[in-house]
């Protein structure tokens, strides 16, 4: 996909869509296959990646948050990944000249389409009833106890001890103050991934930070960002580049740690460039920022394995996969399986 609804709604800017629309899918004219096809003029010369689900076993439950399909892994891009969706389901390829042709109207129209295909494909209402002091918790338990025949419907707010009748007004300001709290600080949920790009990415020390059910608040907030798709809703924040794409579904490339961090980046670049890597005395592991400085091995024992000339590009590699993703797969893989369920029809 090279274009989609979901870069207006959930805060992704103008200027981070080029390197986005280096990857289109596209049909094969001889056998109907659906493949990556990189543009003529590539903003980013990778080595580029995709998150994809784990192939399952058959003697896994696929109700459980275990099971391989429900839990994301980054892997090197393959053109044939393109029929792929980042769930594990297969596109279906009818849709794809229906998107090129999307691909390029102006924003206006793209946004009429969008509010279009959602005026026909949900019709029904579900009523969240929530107290403004008590937005976070209960929003979220809510969204976590919708049944399936609820899930994909548009939303209607009252809050509770408040005279407003929700004729809109009501739900934009409920999205408003919950997308404040989902970001403030103090939650430990998201971070500021880019003070230039004003944007966020998942906090990785969410785990430690947050309380113990904090997968239980990513699949939530998941939920939450796709009801705010079915409910045309413009959140006011800025998700940054390699999170919004890994939503989507887009390869990851090695340029895109520059939009996480760029002195981690210009080193990257320095390493990969240099020829006294030696010098650096470098090995494959990151020392974690948290109060305890724990040291996680980017592969087996490498805290033991210097970074020389010969592996500086599996070294790059690794680091790559680690920034990217790893170090978010379970907080990530519970914010896609919120959102998907919130928007299939």
């Amino acid at each position: 996909m090279c274009s989609s609804p979901l870069q207006y709604l959930h805060g992704l800017r103008r200027e981070d869509m080029e390197d986005i629309k280096q990857w289109q899918r596209r049909l094969d004219a001889v056998d109907g296959r659906t493949y990556w096809h990189e543009a003529a003029k590539p903003v980013h010369q990778g080595p580029h990646y995709v998150v994809l689900p784990a192939t399952p076993p058959p003697e896994f439950d696929s109700n459980s948050d275990a099971h391989p399909s429900n839990v994301l892994h980054l892997q090197p891009l393959a053109l044939h990944l393109a029929g792929t969706a980042v769930t594990g389901d297969i596109l279906p390829s009818w849709w794809l000249p229906h998107l090129h042709d999307l691909t390029d109207q102006s924003f206006s129209l793209k946004y009429a389409w969008l509010l279009t295909q959602i005026s026909h494909s949900y019709k029904n209402y579900s009523k969240m009833q929530v107290y403004r002091d008590k937005i976070f918790d209960e929003s979220l338990e809510i969204v976590l106890l919708l049944r399936p025949t609820h899930l994909c419907t548009m939303t209607r707010i009252e809050l509770l001890g408040e005279s407003g009748i929700d004729a809109g007004g009501v739900l934009r300001e409920w999205y408003s103050l919950l997308t404040v709290s989902l970001f403030a600080a103090d939650r430990g949920l998201f971070v500021p991934a880019n003070k230039a790009e004003q944007s966020y990415f998942i906090n990785p020390a969410a785990a430690s930070s947050a309380n113990p059910n904090h997968l239980r608040h990513y699949h939530a907030i998941g939920r939450v960002l796709g009801r705010a798709i079915v409910d045309g809703q413009v959140l006011p924040f800025h998700l940054c580049a390699p999170l919004f794409k890994v939503l989507l579904g887009t390869p990851l490339a090695f340029e895109d740690v520059w939009h996480l961090d760029l002195n981690t980046y210009n080193s990257l670049v320095y390493i990969r460039d240099t020829d006294n890597v030696d010098d650096l005395a470098l090995d494959f592991s990151v020392t974690v920022d948290t109060p305890s400085h724990d040291v996680v091995d980017l592969i087996p024992n490498g805290r033991h394995i210097p970074v020389t000339l010969d592996n500086r590009h599996e070294y790059i590699e690794k680091m790559v996969s680690y920034l990217l993703f790893d170090r978010i797969q379970p907080q990530v893989s519970a914010l896609v399986r919120g959102l998907v369920v919130s928007c299939k029809t």
